[in-house]
């Protein structure tokens, strides 16, 4: 099967999971929560993430909305190859990823189009979003070669938003479809709060591998700062990955984060409040619980751990 045939694969199993679950403008509950759980893939929820605002666009259709999902899940496919062109992989392998991207991205546009025709406010919205993104990838890569080493909790709020930005473009179209200028601020702000709350999440779980690939997350920053302040003399070298995992696990960093996640996931709720939203509620909640269910993890594990001073396993890769 060449790349062609695999993308249109793509989009036959996209369509064979949802066109037959969304009923009336909203998803039948087996399908939500199977696209809200974790799992491994974690950006799951955004399989669907349009469907979860049609409240909020009435004249919107069905099949208008599951196929911005489509084109959106491709959009993000074609961000994460591009992702790991940059990241270090063999020649070989940057080949192969920028030649899928590349395809992947021409299919997202193309039904883009289909749905958008020219529409000049969704392109200059599209454009707008990606070059935040493409500013925080880069913005995120440059913190490990600042010495000292430092990263403000407002950049770090900045670079997570704007690297989820293009999913805004999402309400863009909604608005658009749904013969409005442009979508409610309290939406965008919302989402905005989420992206927050969502990666100081999954600092949490890839703290080890931010750690040893990089780029360095706020968490691993916290750490190594840490670590630094317990080691005058040796600004410039490298706690082991264990080393650093005590830090994070015994000095509270982990919980402390997860708290600041609950606190954004509760003013991204917050923002809508007014707003005829929820499904967008009902999944921020369900995030939440599963930080819940990750705070009891660490907390338990910290505790079994304790005595022997090990990392805990179990959390992250």
């Amino acid at each position: 099967m060449d790349t062609r045939q695999s993308v249109q694969a793509l989009r036959e199993r996209f369509y064979q999971c949802l066109s037959q679950e969304l009923c009336h403008g909203r998803l039948a509950e087996s399908t939500r929560t199977r696209l809200l759980g974790m799992g491994d893939d974690r950006s799951a929820v955004f399989d669907a993430f349009p469907c979860l605002f049609l409240n909020l666009f009435p004249t919107v259709t069905a099949d208008q909305a599951l196929r911005l999902a489509y084109a959106g899940k491709l959009y993000m496919d074609y961000l994460c190859l591009e992702d790991a062109v940059t990241d270090g992989q063999p020649f070989d392998g940057r080949f192969v990823h920028a030649a899928i991207g590349g395809l992947v991205h021409e299919e997202a546009l193309t039904v883009m189009r289909s749905l958008l025709g020219s529409h000049d406010p969704f392109w200059r919205g599209l454009a707008g979003y990606h070059q935040a993104y493409v500013r925080a990838v880069i913005a995120e890569r440059e913190i490990q070669t600042r010495r000292p080493l430092t990263y403000a909790r407002a950049e770090r709020d900045r670079i997570a938003a704007d690297k989820c930005a293009s999913g805004k473009a999402a309400f863009v179209a909604l608005a658009l479809l749904d013969g409005s200028e442009e979508p409610p601020a309290a939406l965008i702000h919302s989402y905005d709060a989420f992206c927050v709350s969502y990666q100081l999440y999954d600092d949490i779980l890839d703290w080890r591998q931010d750690y040893t690939h990089g780029p360095y997350s706020y968490l691993v920053v916290q750490a190594l700062e840490s670590w630094q302040s317990h080691h005058p003399g040796f600004e410039n070298s490298r706690p082991s990955p264990d080393e650093l995992g005590q830090i994070i696990y015994y000095g509270h960093l982990a919980e402390d984060l997860l708290t600041e996640a609950g606190t954004y996931a509760d003013h991204a709720v917050a923002l809508v409040r007014d707003l005829d939203c929820p499904a967008w509620v009902a999944a921020i909640r369900e995030f939440e619980e599963t930080y819940a269910r990750l705070a009891t993890d660490l907390e338990a594990l910290a505790e079994k751990s304790l005595a022997a001073r090990q990392v805990p396993a179990g959390i992250g890769p």
